[in-house]
């Protein structure tokens, strides 16, 4: 659930901030007072395009900022996958710098606004009359049909019997991708792999050949280097011979006691120093009659590096390893393909099996949810409202859902033929018809549900049922809803009130929570307009305590 929403400089919301309650939560206010604006400020903040700005002043930065509490570990995986740290309270904010740069950020590690989206779709879904994705988005239409069908034992099967199949038909298309390769193609693996062979390299060799091949060409230099080193340290009147000296004189008085032992270190130190240099200096090879040698060898692995365009020893030796396998897999393969080819046709028969027996599971719930839909639609106000669920089995095609295409097929008038909802359905009608799927799944996602105005076009006996059913939903999924009708914002377990100001000749929006008196005011004006009548303020009353 979202438990807090702060906007800054969205639109006419310049500084707004929102605590939110579980259950069902009612924002209403006066047409223009910025209710929508809200939303959109929260489309904003999970990844949706800016599109409303400050009238006054476009030259400030825009924040939006929400905490989500997660009641499980459901999401676990998901934070894990894109290197998220992961808590039961989750904080997403997105800028919009006076420049118009973009960040998004969740809990406080910067994200990309296509993970912004993905994090936002499974933590709040958003319904208003030109945006219904659960009925357009056949992935959530499986979902839905999945869960009201209660075939979580089938669709299990099969999605196991499914990635055993995927598995199994990858390890075939990649022994014989690597089988149909022709002669002249195998001859030239079989002549890169015997070079790479007969090269016989090493890790680290190239950096080895150089190093001593620089050691030769400068042995001369690296001789006076050492034998002078060595005279610096060990000669008359040297360091050790003047550190010592130092030592002696000032190791009489008590007060350079401290710089002594420091000379003292600085000896230990030079004579490790010397030590070392004397043992580099006799490990140097004197011979350089190797040089030829050496650089035929560093020419060899260079050659072999820009002859298959690579920069390291390791490269070569991972194409060499991937050369043998395409040459074993070529010619040494039969059998596995014999047997790869019976798993391949099994599992297409046990795929089969458990895609049709979860079709099967499906199809056995259609008459109720089309009976349920069309039930409610009705009692919302679309009296000879049609619905019907589509599935067409393509036995060649599968994904993770099944081998199916699902399509909901609707009309909202008596005499039209039902066709797909994407083309059929209007905007208040596809709003209704959102909002019954959402009533008979209501426990499909624990996502936060936002309908705006998805109530438009209703009152009455239909709006009181629609209050009754948002009250429903909200037992399993917290819910805000934008709403002008006194029948629903009467079931709400917190009603907010959007409303304008006027501060040093600008106009702001702002929200606050109503108290229970204010609640009977607002209701009341939402039954009788600006002017609320007593009998307005008693039915508000009674609303109320229904």
């Amino acid at each position: 659930m979202i438990s807090s929403l702060k906007i800054r400089n969205y639109a006419l919301l310049r500084n707004v901030n929102i605590d939110f309650n579980n259950g069902l939560t009612v924002i209403s206010g006066d047409t223009g007072s910025g209710k929508s604006i809200i939303i959109d400020a929260i489309s904003f903040l999970l990844g949706k395009k800016i599109e409303r700005f400050s009238s006054k002043e476009q030259n400030i930065k825009t924040i939006v900022e929400a905490i989500f509490k997660l009641n499980n570990n459901q999401y676990l995986d998901i934070f894990n996958k894109y290197d998220i740290d992961f808590n039961n309270e989750v904080i997403i904010r997105r800028e919009l710098s006076e420049k118009g740069r973009s960040r998004a950020f969740i809990n406080d590690t910067p994200v990309t606004l296509n993970t912004l989206t993905i994090f936002g779709n499974l933590l709040l879904e958003i319904h208003n009359q030109n945006q219904s994705l659960t009925l357009l988005n056949e992935k959530d239409r499986f979902d839905f049909i999945d869960l009201v069908s209660n075939c979580t034992k089938e669709k299990k099967l099969y999605q196991n019997t499914y990635f055993k199949f995927i598995e199994i038909k990858n390890k075939l298309d990649s022994i014989l991708n690597a089988q149909s390769i022709s002669k002249y193609e195998l001859d030239f693996l079989e002549f890169q792999y015997k070079e790479l062979e007969n090269a016989n390299l090493s890790e680290c060799e190239k950096e080895n050949l150089e190093e001593q091949i620089n050691i030769i060409e400068n042995i001369d230099a690296i001789r006076i280097a050492v034998q002078n080193s060595d005279d610096y340290i060990n000669s008359e009147n040297g360091l050790v011979d003047l550190l010592s000296n130092m030592q002696k004189q000032l190791s009489s008085f008590d007060n350079f006691s401290d710089l002594t032992e420091r000379i003292n270190s600085l000896l230990i130190e030079i004579n490790d120093i010397n030590q070392e240099l004397n043992l580099k200096g006799n490990n140097i090879g004197t011979d350089s009659t190797d040089l030829p040698q050496l650089i035929n060898r560093l020419d060899l692995i260079n050659s072999l590096l820009s002859k298959h365009n690579k920069k390291s020893i390791s490269d070569l030796l991972k194409i060499k390893e991937d050369i043998s396998f395409k040459i074993k897999s070529n010619s040494n393969n039969k059998d596995e393909i014999r047997h790869l080819k019976n798993q391949y046709e099994n599992q297409l028969v046990l795929l089969k099996e458990s895609a049709q027996k979860l079709n099967d599971k499906r199809i056995s719930c259609f008459v109720k949810i089309t009976e349920n839909v069309e039930l409610l639609l009705k009692r919302l106000g679309i009296l000879h409202a049609k619905f019907n669920i589509v599935l067409k089995d393509n036995t060649d095609h599968f994904n993770e859902y099944g081998n199916a295409t699902l399509n909901f097929h609707f009309s909202a008038n008596k005499g039209e033929s039902l066709r797909d909802i994407s083309k059929v359905a209007s905007g208040g009608e596809l709003s209704r018809l959102t909002f019954v799927i959402k009533y008979l799944s209501n426990n499909l996602s624990n996502a936060t549900l936002v309908f705006d105005e998805i109530d438009s076009g209703i009152s009455g006996e239909i709006a009181n049922l629609m209050g009754e059913m948002m009250l429903d939903i909200s037992k399993n999924n917290q819910l805000i809803t934008i709403s002008h009708l006194p029948q629903i914002a009467s079931k709400a377990n917190t009603h907010m009130k959007v409303f304008k100001k006027i501060e040093n000749n600008l106009t702001h929006s702002n929200i606050k929570h109503l108290n229970q008196d204010e609640r009977i005011d607002e209701i009341a004006k939402l039954l009788s307009g600006k002017e609320v009548t007593k009998a307005a303020y008693n039915n508000a009353v009674q609303l109320l305590n229904q």
